[in-house]
């Protein structure tokens, strides 16, 4: 087994299988959006809401990488190690795959994520399917809220590199081979590294790679220009192309909106048993 599968195989043990249904919190143009062209809209990670979460995973996955190479007794791959650490942490380490991603939750009914991501209550939680029936779990992965599960994955893919730098033998291909695969690998890290404060959001993320989609812009907080590309969950044509949605919560500020969000499935083919219901949340603003 090659560095790459094993990295791959770490990555996917660590995270494990997501829910059966995870929830996109957004407004009414988002909702639009995902039912009539079953499309959500992906941000360039560089750009995600929370300016500290990049520098957070970072600061981890850095401090980890200078913890192995302290030690590591062969002094080549601890020099490895090192160059690794100092890149993560002076940003040199970088997406040279451009990265855009997508967030759903685990948790329908969340009173932190009406308010940031649900226009303040008035908004719409929608349940989509994952697995068979539903969009794919190849690329959806979790948050990673917990610091020592944080370094427990860092730490894993680092000696599995360096593992693979002794079986290999100790050349300058074999160590940019390492470097190269690595590398891939934490900055996956990194995307799905939050502070445990932020756990009760239960957060899972799509993660899409651009090759030559187009690039759209919209308007971000305070004014700033954010990148994104609206990305269809379901692949096919006719009743495959449709978003697999399970269920709708209409926000807790809204009043019953059943017959309005239902005539909005009706018209673009989606089936009679979508369950709408209400927030049970009872909101205070």
């Amino acid at each position: 087994m090659d560095l790459h599968e094993r990295l791959d195989n770490a990555l996917k043990t660590t995270f494990g299988q997501p829910p059966a249904v995870v929830y996109h919190y957004t407004g009414s143009a988002g909702l639009i959006g995902l039912i009539e062209k079953g499309k959500v809209w992906m941000t360039k990670v560089e750009y995600l809401n929370d300016p500290i979460e990049e520098s957070y995973g970072r600061k981890i996955v850095a401090s980890v990488a200078l913890e192995e190479a302290e030690k590591e007794a062969d002094a080549r791959i601890t020099k490895f190690l090192r160059s690794v650490a100092k890149n993560i942490a002076e940003g040199a380490l970088t997406y040279a795959t451009d990265y855009y991603l997508a967030s759903f939750s685990a948790s329908s009914d969340d009173l932190t994520q009406w308010r940031a991501y649900g226009k303040d209550g008035w908004g719409y939680a929608v349940g989509i399917r994952v697995g068979e029936n539903g969009i794919s779990d190849e690329h959806i992965i979790p948050v990673i809220y917990r610091e020592q599960a944080q370094r427990d994955i860092t730490r894993k893919c680092l000696q599995l590199a360096a593992d693979a730098i002794r079986e290999g033998g100790v050349t300058p291909a074999i160590l940019t081979h390492a470097y190269e695969e690595l590398s891939a690998a934490l900055l996956e890290l990194i995307i799905c590294m939050k502070q445990e404060a932020y756990a009760h959001e239960k957060e899972w993320r799509i993660v899409f790679v651009r090759r030559k989609e187009k690039v759209h812009f919209r308007e971000g907080r305070n004014q700033t220009v954010i990148p994104y590309i609206p990305i269809k969950l379901a692949g096919g044509k006719g009743e495959l192309s449709r978003i697999p949605v399970k269920r709708i919560l209409l926000g807790p500020q809204r009043d019953a909106e059943h017959e309005s969000v239902r005539l909005l499935l009706a018209m673009n083919g989606h089936p009679k048993d979508v369950k709408i219901e209400k927030s049970g949340i009872r909101y205070r603003t």
